[in-house]
C-alpha cells in the first residue's frame, strides 16, 4: 500500500454566473504537473475518472507539503463567477484500487 497526496477542488458557480445558475457545483482532483485525474461536471466532455493506481501513483505527490505547492492549490479560482474551495486528499493506493483516506 502506498499513500499519495492529490489536490481537491470544489467550484461553485455564483448568482453572476449565467452559464450555471447559482448551486451548480464542479468537483476537480488535480496531480502532478496540474495533470486532471478526476472531473466530475453536467458537461459530459470534461467529465472524467482516472482515480486508478496507475495514474495516481504517476501524478499524485509522495509529500503533501509538495502537494500543497501546486498552481491548482494556491490560485483557487475565486472571481464573480466561481467560488472555490481547496484541500488536499490523502489517497491509499492498493492492488488493483484507490481509496481516499
Amino acid at each position: 500500500m502506498e499513500r499519495l497526496y492529490l489536490v481537491k477542488s470544489i467550484k461553485t458557480a455564483t448568482a453572476n454566473n449565467q452559464s450555471y445558475s447559482g448551486n451548480e457545483t464542479h468537483t476537480y482532483i488535480y496531480g502532478k504537473d496540474q495533470y486532471l485525474l478526476f472531473a466530475d461536471t453536467r458537461d459530459k466532455f470534461v467529465a472524467r475518472d482516472l482515480l486508478i493506481p496507475y495514474f495516481v501513483r504517476k501524478y499524485g505527490y509522495e509529500r503533501k507539503c509538495d502537494a500543497k505547492r501546486a498552481y491548482s492549490y494556491t490560485h483557487p479560482e475565486n472571481t464573480e463567477y466561481w467560488n472555490t474551495k481547496v484541500e488536499i486528499i490523502t489517497v491509499e493506493v492498493h492492488e488493483g484500487y484507490c481509496e481516499q483516506v
